[in-house]
């Protein structure tokens, strides 16, 4: 989800460089709904999540229909996950120009894309993704990054459903809304903050005001999880409720864009929060905050991320090399996160003791070189046989 999210400044400039071009947005049926909140792309293909006879036939219609479109360009926007599938969809889609991320060990990809754009692991996603528009002269070269926040389409529908689940739980003028998520995507669990960690802020917060209320969210299947979370906070009776798989997408969004706060991990929630300019507070250690954090208001997120020696380790070995003890999300306090989470609600002063943006990018970094040329742009050796070479600047 937060890959949906942070493609939507490059799919801006795409529409902005080629209005009347139609975009196609391919991606896992688990993200449909998202990508039509986003209302960008002219047609949504889902796919499977698995590996199935439908999935082929699923990839057969999409090359048929890429096809029949004609003159088109595939722009594979799989850095991490599904790299290999992403690069033979590439392949059977008949682009007249493909473009996508090499990375360390690539054989496919210099062998199926025209345009390779180095996927540099440390840099801002959404700056990789419009570097892939720069470099085949999408929008002016020398633009300035843009971290505008995506725009989700909520519906009155959406909102109605929010109320009815909150239940009367928030009167306007008299109660304040803190959402908490305590969850994490299943691919990556050890991006949890701890539970009892999460009880310690919550309770801490419902203790200094007696006018919050806590929705505890999540998904269907994350229900049983939240509930333990619930139910170590039963002394604050019915200001604390679990909705977790007991509310839409939209329903979701709705509650998300009332809420006066979010506390979360890193996760499709924090980007909601950030796209829909919710206060939010940011929990990461295995994976680094400027990957993925950098869209929306930073004057109303407040993240934090202690690194340790192996952090960020998401994204590069297949297990985590703590076995699941991530010390670096264990090492981020209660107290200074419910002392974030107070100040965004309101009513005291925060010092940003373990965060702040001193781990981020810089605010406008250079994206191409002196001759207006894209940066980073992969360019193969006149040796098809020879290892791939790179040119750095710095």
């Amino acid at each position: 989800m937060g890959s949906v999210l942070v493609s939507m400044p490059f799919l801006a400039l795409l529409r902005s460089s080629a209005p009347n071009a139609r975009i196609i947005f391919v991606t896992d049926s688990t993200n449909r709904d998202l990508v039509a909140k986003c209302r960008i792309a002219d047609e949504i293909v889902s796919l499977d999540h698995v590996m199935t006879p439908r999935r082929a036939l699923q990839w057969a219609r999409l090359a048929l229909l890429m096809r029949r479109a004609g003159k088109s360009v595939f722009f594979d926007l799989q850095l991490h996950t599904h790299r290999r599938s992403a690069a033979w969809m590439s392949a059977l889609s008949g682009a007249a120009l493909r473009v996508g991320f090499l990375r360390s060990g690539d054989w496919l990809r210099p062998r199926v894309f025209d345009t390779l754009i180095v996927g540099n692991m440390f840099a801002p996603v959404h700056e990789l993704y419009l570097q892939m528009a720069r470099a085949i002269g999408c929008g002016p070269l020398a633009d300035a990054p843009s971290e505008s926040a995506p725009q989700l389409h909520i519906t009155e529908a959406d909102q109605q459903e929010a109320d009815v689940a909150l239940n009367g739980l928030v009167q306007d003028g008299q109660h304040l809304l803190l959402v908490v998520n305590p969850n994490t995507s299943g691919k990556a669990t050890v991006r949890r903050w701890p539970l009892d960690h999460f009880r310690a802020s919550v309770a801490r917060i419902l203790a200094n005001r007696s006018d919050v209320r806590v929705v505890l969210i999540g998904t269907e299947a994350e229900f049983d999880y939240v509930e333990r979370l619930r139910g170590n906070l039963d002394e604050f009776g019915d200001r604390v409720v679990n909705l977790a798989g007991r509310t839409s997408l939209g329903g979701l969004l709705a509650m998300l864009r009332r809420a006066d706060c979010l506390l979360t991990n890193d996760s499709g929630p924090f980007h909601f929060g950030a796209a829909l300019g919710t206060p939010t507070v940011g929990l990461f250690g295995p994976v680094h905050p400027d990957h993925y954090g950098r869209l929306g208001g930073p004057a109303k997120t407040v993240i934090f991320y202690r690194p340790m020696v192996c952090s960020p380790c998401v994204h590069f070995v297949r297990t985590p090399p703590c076995g699941g003890d991530n010390q670096c999300m264990q090492a981020i306090a209660p107290a200074e996160v419910s002392d974030a989470c107070l100040s965004l609600l309101g009513g005291m002063r925060f010092v940003r003791r373990g965060a702040g943006a001193s781990w981020r990018f810089a605010a406008a970094p250079q994206t191409t070189s002196a001759e207006g040329v894209a940066l980073g742009v992969w360019h193969p050796p006149e040796d098809d046989e020879a290892a791939p070479r790179f040119t750095v600047t710095c």
